[in-house]
């Protein structure tokens, strides 16, 4: 079995975060994936997506913070520190989650693969 995270998700289409370094150096799409695993003689027999409420917490918290500091604004950063600081709002985005993996298009792509001739 094998977890990366997945380059194509909602997540990182939309709001353009696709690394999670040091933690990840690569990501990958379910193309790039199924062609990296046949080029190295494996075979896909299941992939799917995986995605956590803090997957989608932890990504949308940081892209807002990050707008709202670009732009120089201390009054938008107290506002997302504000409204982010309440952890109980990672709960909030467990529908959200389900809904991602449901259409294919969750944070993490879960493979399992057997090498071929084993």
């Amino acid at each position: 079995m094998l977890a990366v995270p997945n380059h194509g998700s909602v997540i990182a289409q939309r709001f353009k975060v696709f690394e999670d370094v040091p933690r990840h150096l690569y990501s990958f799409s379910v193309r790039t994936l199924t062609r990296y695993c046949a080029e190295n003689d494996f075979q896909i027999e299941r992939i799917a997506t995986y995605t956590s409420p803090s997957d989608v917490y932890y990504k949308i918290m940081r892209t807002t913070l990050a707008l709202a500091a670009s732009e120089q604004s201390d009054e938008r950063v107290r506002i997302c520190q504000t409204f982010w600081s309440d952890k109980k709002r990672e709960r909030e985005y467990t529908p959200t989650a389900r809904f991602f993996d449901e259409v294919g298009l969750g944070v993490n792509l879960k493979v399992v693969a057997r090498k071929i001739g084993e």
